[in-house]
């Protein structure tokens, strides 16, 4: 792997998380190609750009305020990136602010030479911020809120 490559990953990486910290589903999903998938953990995959840029909207209109990720680490090989990171994230109507701390290995199914994924798998426990949206919830009186 030539410094190159690796800067080009590295790059790949903090426009990647840059985009999803921005909240921004479209600009996100813009990291896949049309036909990508979506996996996380045990989850049934996403397919496609359009229930993909769904999936993030959703989500980041229902559970997240604001995020923030940090790269740990990352290795690169011909047609994947490895990446850990750590997301620390404040969710949706928490007027303390309190942020959750969730550590996340994510396989980027992308070749050196392309400038989009084909796949994104995303490994990590979301319990922290489950709890805490559940706690929030409670506190504003919405029990029942997802």
């Amino acid at each position: 792997m030539t410094d190159d490559k690796r800067k080009a990953a590295h790059q790949y990486l903090l426009n990647f998380f840059e985009a999803e910290d921005s909240l921004d589903a479209e600009k996100l999903t813009s990291f896949l190609t049309p036909e990508g998938v979506l996996r996380f953990a045990n989850n049934p995959p996403v397919t496609g750009q359009e229930e993909i840029t769904k999936h993030f909207k959703f989500t980041f209109e229902n559970v997240f305020q604001s995020m923030k990720h940090t790269i740990v680490y990352f290795d690169v090989l011909p047609d994947k990136i490895y990446v850990s990171h750590e997301l620390t994230c404040v969710v949706k109507g928490d007027s303390e602010q309190k942020p959750s701390k969730i550590p996340i290995v994510n396989v980027f199914w992308k070749k050196e030479n392309e400038d989009k994924g084909t796949r994104l798998e995303v490994y990590m426990d979301p319990t922290p911020v489950f709890e805490r949206l559940k706690e929030v919830n409670a506190a504003n009186g919405n029990k029942d809120a997802k």
